[in-house]
């Protein structure tokens, strides 16, 4: 593939983003490395701010990037770096505590020059300054790689800190289809990628990942929904002991964490094109003198222009498959609420992780590293374009051996709703399950599903189905 561009001026080209700029929070002039906020104009969107003294919703402590401390600035111009994206509210709440608004920061951190590079970015957050106790930041999506992540939260400490590097971008998207995305499921992407970015870390906080507890649906009734996110005013239900959990990964488009109702897995969207951005070079070559020779002598080459022509460097090679990684932390705490397992429990037999697209699911090459706080799980080479990634239990068991039904009820996720009512077991006898005094017991090698009914709230019942395998 040849393309061919006669050109005299030098020719940028300017991605528009439907944001506006941020005038609030302590700014100065500045002469060295700084940052400006932009903000999107989305309805739910309170404002992306740098902090300042009187300020008491959530806000920008500091952006550091390389060791240095960018100085926030209001003037686009002067600023070498930019902070663009929103301060989102949504009505949420923990199982035992009554609904309020939950504020979450979006950003997305970058060099204004698309060439300049960046390497590693610390951003400090302020949590809001009320005492509701979803007014915290316990949980994290990174498109990026993460380093560390402090959360915060009231009386352990009132900024969160995020470390991460840029990890290349695979892009294929525009608008609000990249990087987070409320819209992710009405998002097109392209087969093969039309840009690339390594210099941009996008970074979400988010009071924790979502519980495992999941009551119907409730809408807050003095909210009014997006014109993305007709979801936006449904109260959401985080698990309050998933503080420090987070989740990074390179796919250049990603929606918010989820839990699967029926089955309790933990689920994260994500998009990117099938295909990486191939390989150009360029060349440049002088245009001739349009004029009679004795214009042209002795005049240098150039004068009249270059024409450039851009070469697919290889255009015999198959196409570069974009596959990506997806990692996520969680807390020893969300790990036994949602799946009844301590970290060293953790692994491919009892914890499964999945890419699902439609029908199809596979299982990436996935590696489970448990801690004293917490699993870290692992997942490379994740094929595109729209696959949902979740991380699922699997009971395993031995043929004819007794299973309480304690560990059914803690394997399926449904212990923290106890405190509702008493879940009940029902017994799958078509797949060899029987009961055996007020144990269980499987006869039949192979997988199971077993049925939880659960009291998901004090007025609402749930249904939980635990995959079983019998060996």
């Amino acid at each position: 593939m040849r393309i061919k561009v006669r050109f005299i001026s030098l020719l940028t080209a300017v991605l528009l983003v439907p944001v506006s700029l941020s005038m609030s929070g302590n700014s100065v002039a500045a002469d060295g490395p700084s940052f400006a906020i932009f903000n999107t104009n989305l309805s739910n969107n309170i404002g992306l701010a740098a902090c300042a003294a009187d300020t008491t919703k959530a806000c920008i402590e500091s952006v550091t990037v390389d060791g240095v401390q960018l100085t926030y600035t209001s003037s686009i111009t002067s600023a070498t770096h930019t902070v663009g994206g929103g301060l989102y509210s949504q009505p949420c709440r923990f199982v035992d505590t009554e609904g309020t608004t939950c504020q979450f920061p979006y950003m997305v951190i970058n060099p204004k020059s698309s060439t300049m590079p960046m390497g590693e970015v610390t951003v400090r957050f302020r949590r809001p300054m009320d005492d509701a106790a979803t007014s915290r930041f316990g949980s994290t999506i990174v498109n990026g790689t993460l380093v560390s992540f402090t959360p915060a939260e009231k009386g352990s400490g009132d900024v969160a800190s995020v470390t991460a590097r840029p990890a290349e971008l695979q892009i294929g998207s525009t608008g609000f289809c990249v990087g987070f995305s409320v819209a992710i499921d009405t998002c097109t992407i392209s087969e093969t990628a039309t840009r690339k970015v390594s210099n941009q870390v996008n970074v979400l906080l988010l009071p924790g990942f979502r519980s495992s507890v999941v009551p119907p649906d409730v809408k807050d009734p003095t909210c009014s929904p997006t014109v993305l996110d007709a979801s936006s005013c449904i109260v959401t239900i985080y698990d309050k002991d998933s503080l420090g959990g987070w989740v990074d990964t390179n796919a250049s488009v990603f929606g918010l964490a989820s839990t699967d109702r029926f089955t309790g897995a933990a689920q994260l969207k994500v998009a990117a094109p099938h295909y990486k951005l191939p390989d150009y070079e360029t060349s440049r070559t002088a245009n001739a003198c349009p004029h009679v020779p004795t214009i042209c002598a002795g005049v240098p080459a150039g004068s009249w222009g270059y024409t450039e022509t851009t070469t697919l460097k290889n255009p015999d090679a198959a196409k570069e498959l974009n596959l990506a990684y997806f990692r996520m932390f969680m807390s020893s705490g969300f790990l036994m609420n949602s799946f009844g397992l301590k970290p060293a429990e953790a692994n491919a037999k009892t914890l499964s992780v999945k890419r699902t697209m439609g029908a199809e699911s596979t299982m990436p090459q996935t590696t489970y590293t448990p801690s004293a706080t917490g699993l870290l799980v692992d997942s490379q080479g994740i094929g595109f374009s729209a696959p949902v990634m979740s991380v699922s239990r699997v009971l395993p068991v031995k043929r004819g051996k007794t299973v309480t039904a304690a560990a059914i009820i803690k394997a399926a996720g449904v212990t923290a709703a106890s405190k509702f009512g008493m879940a009940t077991v029902q017994v799958n006898t078509k797949a060899g399950m029987g009961r055996v005094g007020k144990n269980y017991r499987f006869n039949k090698a192979g997988e199971v599903s077993v049925t939880v009914k659960y009291k998901s709230s004090k007025t609402t019942s749930g249904t939980r189905i635990l995959k079983v395998q019998v060996g």
